[in-house]
Order: C-alpha cells, then structure tokens, then sequence
C-alpha cells in the first residue's frame, strides 16, 4: 500500500508539472525537432551524439540507433549545435513552427588530416561510440559498445565488460563467468537485458552467469556504477545492462563461423557458429531480426586444492598453529555445448513505439572429473570419478511500448524471465586406500603439500586396501520464474530558456518464485551391515566374480584400473594410476537402470536435502525523478525510489545420523517457513556541470542496497547427532550502502577521452559468517551491540530444536551463522581511463587506438566473531562468558587493482588488437575468529591477440588467442610467524586452463 501511495503521488506531481510548466512558458510558442545523427560516409548512426539549442539549457543526446526528440524548442529560427567526440562539430538552423514537430536527419564528418581521405575503422568506430554514450550520459557509466564488440570479439561477453575499469572477474572452467564491480563481488551487482532483470542459476546466491549468454546475440553492454531513482536499487556495486540488436534499414544478414584450439588437452574440438537476418518493412517503420549462434568449447583444468586447520600444541594455549590436513589433485575434462537464439520485432510510429524481444540461450557441460586426495591426518588415499551433464537455460520475453502524446513519453512493459538448471543423473564413484604410512606430526604444522605427498606416497590401486565403497546417484533441478510489470511518464517541460528539464514518475511490480530441489541416493558398500550390497554388485556384475565380499572396507579396486590412463602428475604432484570411468558409467547405469536395482540405493541424508527450498519474493516500487538543466552548464537529477520486498522462503529442519544408511536419524525432516518484509526508501542525486566544451565534472550521491542469498536465508538448519549443527540465518536483513561518487573528464578529437573517477562507499549490515555462534547454551554475551539478538535467533528464540541438544548431550555445541554485521564497512577506490584514436598521425600509424584504465581500490570491515572464555565457578561448575570480538581485514573478492590496456591497430582492412589484462592480490576469504588463515588470489596476468583481415567486401578472416601467457590461477594463505616457525605461505588452490586460439571467417551483408 505505501508503494502505491507514492506511485500515486508522484503521477500527481508529474500531472501538475505537465500543467504548470508549459503555461508558465506561454509567453514562447514551442515547436518539437527530431530525427538522427550518422556518419556522412558509411551512414551508420552515431550513438550519444550531443545536440543543444543555442543560448539555452535545451539539449538531448541520440539514442543507440542515433535517434533523438528535442521537446519544447522555441518557435522560430534555432541554431542547433552537434557534436559527437572524433567528428567534426556540426551547426544546424532548424525553422521550428509552433505546435508543430520538424524533421531533420543530421550528417557528420569524421575528424582527418586536412587533405586526406577519411576512413573510420571499427576499432576507432566503435571507441567513438562508447565515449560519447559515456559522455552523454548523467550518471557514471561504462560502455562496451556494439561495434567494438563487433570488430574483433572477446571469447565471451564477461571477457569484454573485464577491459572496463574497475571491473574484475571470477572463473570458472577457464571462462569468465561473473564480474565483480568496484570490489563488490558477482551478487551485490544487478544484471539486465534491455533492463529485464536476468534471473539467477545459482541455487545459493544471485550471481548471474554470464557465460550463458553469446556475445553474438548483444549490441553493447552499459555498466552503471551510480544509480538514479528510475533504476533498481538492488546493486550495491553496479548494474550491467546488455542491450539488443535491432534491425537497419534494408535486408541485412551476416554468418560467421571458427574451430579453435585447446593446448592443455591437445585437442582442436572447438567450433562456433553464428547468424543473423534482418531487414525493415513498412517505410522502415517495422523491422525484425532474428539471431542465433552454436557452439562446442572444451574447457579442460589441471586443479589443486589444499586443506587447513587451526592447531593449539598441548599445554600452550596461546599459541594457534596450522595444521596441512589433505591435498586433493583434479584432472577435469569439460565440454560446453552453447546455443542460443533470439528474435526482435520493432515498430515505429509517432504515436507509439513497440518492441517485443524474445531470447533464448542455453548452455549443455559434460563433465568428467577425476580427484586425488591425499589425507594427511586420517593416512588414507581417496580417489573419487564424477561424470555429470549439466543444463543451463535462460528465457527472457518482453514487450514494451512507449507512448508519445501531449510532448510526454508514457513506457510500459511487461516481461517474464525464466531460468533452469537440470542435472539429470551426476554419477560419483568413491574409493579409497586405507592403512597408508602416516605422515609425521612434525612437518604437518605448516606442511608443504607437495612435501607431504612425496612423503606418503600416492594410491596403489592393486593393494588389497584399495576399495570401491560408494556410488551415487545425484539429481538437481532449479528454477527460478520471475515478472517485471513496469511504467514511467516522462514529463519535459521548459520555464525559460534557462531552466529546463523533465519530470520522471513510475512505478514497477517485480515478482520471483524460486524452486530448488536435489535427490541423491546411493549404493554403499562400506562395513558389515552392507554385506549384501557388495556380493548383490559382485553377483550382476560379470567381471567381479571372485571378488572377496567379506572385505569390510568395500570391493577391492583392481577390476577397474585403468591401464589406458598415463598421467603421473597434476600441476607437479605425483598422482598413482587412475580407474577406468567408462567402465564404471557403464556398469552403474547397467546394475540401476538397467538391473532395476533401485532398492538397493539408500536416500543420502543430508545432501537429499541440504539444497532444497522453495522461495517466493515480490517488489514493488515507485519513484519520482527529476532532470533538471540549469543553463547550458549544468544538469542536475534529484529524486527518491521507495521499494518494498517481501520473501517467503521454506525449507527443511532435518536431523542426521551417518551410522544409518541413509544418514537420517528416525526423526521425520520438519518443514520451516521464514517470512521478510523490507520496505526502504532510496533517495539519490546525480549531477554533472560542463566547464568547457572539452571538460566536465560528474558526481553522485545515493543509497542502494543488496538482498541477503537465498541460501542464507533459507531456514534450513541440519542437526548431526555426531555433535555438529548447519544453519543459516532467517532474520537477515538487506545490506544498504550509502554511495559518494565524484569524477572528471576531458575529451577532445585529438586527446580522445581522459576521465578520473573516486567513489566512495559506507556499508551497513553487510552480510559474512559469524564463527562461535552458540545456539543452544545461554552464555552470557559481554561486549555485542544491544540488538546482537535481532541479528541472531537466540538461544529462546523458539527457532533451534534445544530438546535435541539436550537429549544429545550438545547443549554446549558450537557453530558459524550468517549475519548482518553490527560494524560498518568501508570501500573507496580510484578509476582512471584514457581512450583515445590517434587519427592525426602519419600514415600507418593513424589506425592506432588505445585503451588503457586502471583502479585502485581498499576497504575495511571489522569482522564480529563470539569467543568463549572461562571466568568464574569451580571446575565442576565452571562459568563461562562469550566476549564479542572483532577483526579488521579488506572485503572479501576485493583487488587491491585492476589493469587493462589495450592497443588496437587498424590499416588497410586488416585489423588487431594486443590486450592486457593484471588484477593485484584479491582476499577471497577471511579468518574472522583468528586471522591465521586468510586465503587470497595472487596476482593475474593475461595476455590475449586478436587479428582479423578483410579479403573481400563484407568477408573476412579472423584468429584470436587467449591466455598466450599461460596464466595459472594461484591461492594462498599468509601465515605470520609463529613460535619456532617462520613467516610464509602455503597453496589453498591452483588451477590451470592453458592457452587457447581461434580460426574462422565472418560474412556481413
């Protein structure tokens, strides 16, 4: 109801300017000016063009297809002033009658060497267009536009927004898959297509990966990184908005085709296919394109991963040692089969503009992975086969109509976005060799892995203790159904030739529901009480005749040992012989399916749970916005967005016993319900003043917020009878941040774009996980915020099970809950940009663009966690008391820097393009209770090449390169120094993709 209230009044505010402000301005008959801006030569449209009315505050810049409306121009004679950054500034006299609307389509010429011919090639085209949708914008944005996309394309669209500054990415397989804007990781940032909020594939938080979707398929991609009122708040970082392709005048197709390469496997499966048809009917004023692409890309990954653990010597209490626990080796192999598709009809009229957009993409990885672990506490081996075929897809409909009438602009749309992962059948086979040599207590204590595995060894399949003692089965199944209803009213209005502007209201109604389901059950094999599985395997099985069943640590290993598989090593780490994962699909998918032998599989306990839930969540929001121009000179846009989010989320209490099989206890899984209500209000200015024709100043103040992951709201909370308890958190709130952005620019056709941008940003609530969190005893709290237990269920809150803690003996049970921390945070940085064509200099050397940003960025959040202290009673009663403690440490997934620099050069047809790209020191994770094991990714540096030539009109030649430096992700901890042992690091993660090229043609006609 509060939303509709102020959706109400600011539609009045709206009507009484509509009102008020042409009367007001009776004494000067107005007349309207429209029509585009393009290149002279090629004809193609110049994005953010620059047009103003002489002598006034009146101006306006072209849309993406270089169209533009200019309301409210004063009747007469008018000189209209163009410009458009690396073209000649163009002068217009416009006869403008009163009440009427003039066309005009406005030309221009690309800035040359007086005397030369002109040719504007598709790097410095494409640059062009991203400075001045950049300059013409009111906010801080960053722009990837359709051209410089087009000319030589990254090897996927999260690789192209990584060049911009501040932006930095995460990987997975190799590929790039979410960014991280302004040190704020993947899920405090909103992406949208055309503004339709994408929908999330992640079960746990609200990443959107990005490798879903194919380059191909977008026109350009805008990152805001300050928010207006007539923008979701939900993007503590920023909003990424991709933007779709529409038709031109004409018939026009293109097809484009490549194989590639991948080094680390040796294997050239890669290809990619793309097309595209479009064309304009009616009088141009209806146009439809359709696009889709299909592509097959091996994405292959040598990986380690090391364990660690807090260890405190016997007796010395204040010493905090850590222990190396196990080394796991990954080879994976991974196919990624992506298509997609997409369709978009567009309609022109004076009266009304339509567009309906329909867009699928889908993306299929088969994988097969096999893993080493190397258990240096338990002294066992553990070798585990995981072969998995994952479905990934992704609708977005939408229609939209923006109504013109009375000199305002009404937009509505409604859209509907569905997102779905299936993983039909994940097949995992177990094994293990027990009675391994240990590994002497002494250089466990900041061991060296690889120490430590040339110490015990590696697996031999062949020994007796090698067994196969599980094999599961695992079904996932996510969807996530989401709407957007959605109107502004656009309101221009001018009171003098000084004041100027347009009032903006509306409203939109967001709505998710969310379900996310897994099964697993699976075949074990392991102790007496599973006598009858192994001789039922040994029995169906043919080849397992004369396998002992009597073995209790499973079935001995050696039937199947791959003697085809050669690897010794992984990263440098030894590894023993592996086992044949064909044969074991074939065998598993015979004995289940085929055998009928479901009776056999046991529901797994936890992991049949542990990701279910079902999520409902419905926003609501209006707002009231205004652009105010104030002269020539200076533009303000205040204004206030009201939001309010409900969510009812539900998932399960379950109760576990690993000595069953299937890891339940007897108590039946409990349904439990979590419901939210946050409404808020976002207030926000933004503001820019143009000093001179060549510099200006930006700047922006305003509240966002980012809402809590599904999986940490999920009430889902697992009892282990075994003396552990999981839970998350059903009292998060969102986190809001109060953000302070100031930049400056210069631009000129010789210098090209120069901007300095600082932000600043004050976060509270933020969400981490919170160590020592005691559900159930009612310690006393000494040193937390007054409201610690409106951040936490406490321990009377009704919400924890205490009859099970105090039937289990775990009353004094320990454990980590997220939560909104009672500190606030600190984020500031500085980006840095030049873009620039040297179009001036001699010769060859005119091609040559440039691209080069940096930024630098720090935080700080003192991260709360309990500490359990003795301090009174008798040892037989002893009291305790639980100090609230906090420890300072950066953000997590912040980069110290970022670099990019990109030279690009053109001459002759034949383009190139050497990029660069170097990411400083990221903490991925923080230590929150001992600050002894902060894991960070070391410094990443990547060198790619781009190279394409023209061989007939419209055909081309392409090859690209990535990675030519080989990068390997490395992680680290940093230990201090400690007792006898010195400073230094240990590896928590290694993982390696190789290099990778690309061979193909494109056609455009």
């Amino acid at each position: 109801m509060r939303t509709l209230r102020g959706l109400y009044g600011a539609v009045v505010v709206c009507l009484m300017m509509y009102i008020i402000g042409p009367s007001a301005a009776s004494g000067a008959a107005t007349g309207t000016l429209r029509g585009r801006v393009f290149d002279r030569d090629s004809k193609d449209a110049l994005p953010g063009a620059a047009l103003q009315v002489a002598g006034t505050g009146l101006g306006v810049s072209t849309d993406l297809d270089g169209r533009y409306i200019l309301h409210n121009v004063p009747a007469g004679s008018q000189k209209i002033v163009v410009s458009y950054v690396g073209y000649r500034k163009v002068t217009i006299e416009a006869d403008i009658a009163e009440g009427q609307t003039l066309d005009r389509d406005i030309a221009m010429t690309a800035e040359a060497i007086e005397g030369e011919t002109v040719v504007v090639t598709g790097q410095a085209r494409g640059q062009m267009a991203a400075i001045n949708q950049q300059l013409a914008s009111n906010s801080i944005v960053n722009v990837v536009s359709a051209d410089k996309m087009k000319e030589l394309p990254d090897a996927n669209l999260a690789e192209s927004i990584g060049r911009l500054p501040g932006i930095s990415l995460q990987r997975n397989a190799g590929e790039a898959y979410a960014v991280t804007v302004r040190g704020l990781s993947p899920k405090y940032n909103e992406v949208t297509i055309e503004g339709v909020p994408m929908s999330s594939t992640n079960y746990y938080d609200r990443t959107i990966d990005l490798s879903l979707l194919s380059d191909d398929l977008v026109r350009a991609v805008e990152v805001s990184k300050t928010l207006r009122p007539d923008q979701d708040a939900d993007a503590l970082g920023g909003t990424v908005n991709l933007t779709l392709k529409t038709a031109e005048p004409g018939l026009h197709y293109s097809v484009s085709g490549n194989g590639g390469y991948t080094n680390l496997r040796d294997t050239y499966k890669n290809y990619k296919f793309a097309g595209s048809v479009s064309s304009r009917f009616l009088d141009d004023q209806f146009g439809i394109i359709a696009q889709g692409n299909l592509e097959e890309k091996q994405l292959p990954s040598d990986q380690f991963a090391g364990t660690y653990g807090q260890y405190t010597p016997a007796n010395v209490s204040h010493l905090f040692y850590v222990n190396t626990l196990n080394a796991t080796l990954t080879d994976q192999n991974q196919t990624r089969h992506r298509f997609g598709g997409s369709i978009i009809l567009d309609y022109t009229s004076d009266f009304v503009d339509l567009k309906f957009f329909d867009v699928y993409d889908q993306k299929r990885d088969s994988s097969l992975s096999r893993t080493y672990t190397s258990n240096f506490q338990s002294n066992s081996f553990q070798y585990n086969i995981y072969a998995s075929q994952t479905r990934t897809e992704q609708w977005t409909h939408s229609l939209s109509a923006n109504f013109k009438f009375w000199g305002t602009e009404l937009p509505v749309s409604v859209s509907y976005t569905r997102g779905i992962v299936t993983l039909p059948n994940q097949m995992e086979f177990d094994f293990w060799e027990t009675n391994v040599p240990p590994v002497p207590a002494s250089i466990a204590i900041y061991g060296d892995p690889a120490t430590l595995i040339n110490v015990q060894g590696v697996m031999d399949p062949t020994s007796v203790n090698t067994t196969l003692y599980d094999m599961k089965l695992t079904q996932q199944h996510l969807t996530d159904n989401s709407f957007d209803i959605k109107a502004d009213w656009h309101v221009p209005f001018r009171l003098s030739d000084f004041f100027s502007g347009r009032l903006s209201a509306g409203g939109k109604v967001h709505g998710v529901t969310r379900t996310s389901d897994q099964e697993q059950v699976h075949d074990n094999l392991l102790w007496g009480g599973m006598i009858q599985n192994r001789k039922d395997l040994i029995a169906q099985i043919p080849y397992l005749a004369g396998s002992d069943p009597n073995l209790q640590a499973g079935i001995q290993a050696a039937p199947w040992i791959d003697h085809g598989y050669k690897r010794t090593s992984i990263l440098g780490y030894p590894i023993g012989p592996g086992f044949n994962a064909g044969q074991l699909i074939d065998m598993q998918t015979y004995y289940y399916f085929g055998l009928q032998n479901q009776l056999r599989y046991w529901q797994n306990g936890q992991p049949d749970f542990d990701h279910n839930y079902t999520d409902i969540e419905h926003t609501a929001a209006a707002y009231i916005m205004g652009e105010f121009n104030l002269g020539s000179s200076l533009t303000v846009v205040p204004g206030a967005r009201f939001e309010e989010e409900t969510t009812d989320i539900r998932a399960y209490h379950i109760y576990l016993n690993g000595s069953n099989q299937n890891g339940l206890s007897g108590q039946t899984p409990a349904l439990a319900q979590s419901l939210r209500n946050t409404p808020n209000w976002f207030p926000s200015v933004n503001a820019k003043y143009r000093l001179t024709d060549n510099i200006q100043f930006i700047g922006a103040a305003y509240k966002s917020v980012s809402l809590p992951s599904y999986g940490q709201i999920s009430p889902l909370t697992e009892y282990d009878i075994n003396g552990a308890i999981t839970t998350n958190n059903p009292l998060l709130r969102p986190s809001t941040a109060w953000n302070f952005d100031f930049g400056t620019s210069y631009s000129s056709n010789d210098v090209g774009l120069v901007t300095v941008n600082l932000f600043y940003k004050e976060i509270s609530d933020l969400i981490y996980s919170m160590q020592n969190f005691y559900p159930f005893y009612p310690y006393a709290i000494s040193g937390a915020p007054a409201d610690i237990y409106d951040r936490i269920p406490g321990v009377n809150s009704g919400y924890f099970d205490n009859g099970w803690a105090a039937n289990t003996q775990h009353m004094a049970l320990s454990t980590s809950i997220p939560m909104n921390d009672p500190e606030k945070a600190f984020l500031r940085g500085v980006e840095l940009s030049w873009q620039t064509h040297l179009w001036y200099l001699p010769g060859v050397l005119s091609g040559i663009v440039l691209d080069v940003n940096a930024a630098f960025m720090s935080s700080s959040e003192q991260y709360p966690s309990f500490n359990l202290v003795r301090t009174g009673g008798t040892p037989i009663r002893p009291v305790y008391t639980l100090f609230y403690q906090t420890l300072q440490a950066a953000l997590q997934d912040q980069p110290k820097a970022t670099y990019n620099a990109i030279l690009g050069w053109d001459y002759m047809g034949f383009s190139s393009r050497f990029s660069l790209r170097y990411q400083q020191k990221t903490v991925s994770s923080v230590d929150t209770q001992y600050g002894l094991v902060d894991p960070f990714t070391d410094n990443i540096t990547i060198f790619d090449i781009a190279l394409k030539q023209q061989i007939l009109a419209g055909l081309s030649a392409f090859a690209s390169a990535t990675n030519v430096n080989g990068h390997i992700d490395n992680y680290y901890f940093e230990h201090p120094a400690i007792g006898t042992y010195a400073a230094g690091q240990l590896p928590t993660s290694k993982q390696t993709y190789g290099w990778a090229m690309r061979l193909g043609l494109t056609y455009n006609y």
